[in-house]
């Protein structure tokens, strides 16, 4: 992986907040991503993009926007999600990490109202957000009417069984407790696989 620096460095000073957006192949999404994230209302963290090996202009785009919280990093080839979003990580700095995605957009209050929330309660380790699907309406038809609505708690916890609840590209957590995230994800998507296919 290769470092390519086109904002300035923030001074040697850790941000509270380390957001990660890997991308690949995102040419058409992706600069409206990054701007969703650098127009946030909370203006304190890291911006870390990894360019997954893209093939179009992807590392294009995104070095045609400048900002100082915006470190910029390369896979020579495409090495999938799970690879790049293990390197990007190591990289986070701060105290959270916050996920986006190259083809999603953040409202302008989310690190506010996530932060506000980590900072008062340091019982909760994920802090996700419901999400509104937009884009291609065939495969926004294919997400179950459940998925990534907040009902109720129990109706919350039910519904892990059947899928994490839980959108990436809205998803706050403790950096310090990332390997046992991990951990519980992968149960989860072990256990609806043998629900799935016995």
């Amino acid at each position: 992986m290769k470092a390519v620096n086109n904002g300035r460095n923030m001074g040697g000073e850790f941000p509270l907040v380390s957001v990660l957006m890997p991308a690949y192949n995102a040419e058409v999404t992706v600069v409206e991503a990054m701007q969703s994230i650098l127009w946030q209302t909370y203006p304190h963290f890291e911006f870390i993009i990894i360019n997954d090996g893209s093939t179009d202009a992807t590392r294009e785009r995104i070095l045609s926007v400048s900002d100082a919280r915006i470190r910029y990093y390369e896979n020579e080839v495409n090495q999938g999600l799970v690879y790049t979003l293990n390197r990007g990580i190591d990289l986070c700095r701060g105290k959270y990490i916050a996920r986006m995605d190259a083809d999603d957009i953040s409202l302008p209050t989310r690190f506010e109202k996530q932060v506000e929330v980590m900072e008062k309660s340091p019982n909760i380790i994920v802090c996700g957000t419901e999400v509104s699907l937009f884009g291609d309406l065939e495969i926004v038809k294919k997400v179950p009417d459940r998925a990534y609505r907040f009902i109720s708690a129990e109706e919350f916890q039910k519904n892990l069984v059947l899928e994490s609840g839980i959108a990436h590209p809205s998803v706050m957590m403790r950096k310090a407790y990332w390997m046992n995230i991990t951990c519980v994800m992968m149960l989860i998507i072990l256990v609806r696989r043998i629900i799935n296919f016995g």
